[in-house]
């Protein structure tokens, strides 16, 4: 069972009661998330050398799974390495999350991971808030801020 979908319903009470900060509630969710050691096998795995094969530069790739696949632990952390210097060099990845909390615990949690800060090579923004740099790869932003994006440079170059 993945403790972080056990948590959900608590964790939207308290914040909908306004019982709890968003930077604690960060706090929370990455201790319920670090529960499960690196070693756990997510249902994606499998799938992950595949993925990270087919995948080309400057492509989108739309990933659909149930909730606990791997999709926000897992791939942006193997395209990083399946990319390499490509995407040093020539761009970044956009992780779109619908959420401002989300985003923000999804960076933290792979920046983690990484034993990296949020702001290095896992970065995002926000409404209003962003960590970012230039050695930013992976940005972790809103659906929100995607289409003002999208709007504003419609071929989305050096994404």
């Amino acid at each position: 069972v993945n403790p972080a979908i056990s948590v959900g319903p608590l964790v939207r009470l308290l914040t909908a009661l306004g019982a709890i900060s968003s930077l604690l509630l960060m706090a929370l969710l990455n201790l319920v998330v670090d529960t499960q050691t690196q070693a756990d096998a997510y249902p994606i795995d499998a799938l992950l050398p595949e993925l990270c094969n087919r995948f080309q530069p400057g492509r989108t790739l739309l990933l659909q799974a149930p909730p606990g696949a791997g999709k926000t632990t897992r791939v942006p952390l193997a395209l990083i390495g399946a990319l390499g210097d490509e995407i040093r060099r020539d761009g970044q990845i956009w992780m779109i999350e619908p959420r401002r909390l989300a985003a923000r615990a999804a960076a933290a949690r792979l920046a983690a991971s990484l034993e990296e800060a949020v702001g290095q090579r896992i970065g995002f923004a926000v409404r209003g808030e962003q960590r970012r740099s230039a050695r930013t790869q992976v940005e972790v932003i809103t659906d929100g801020l995607f289409l003002r994006r999208l709007q504003a440079d419609p071929s989305l170059d050096g994404v």
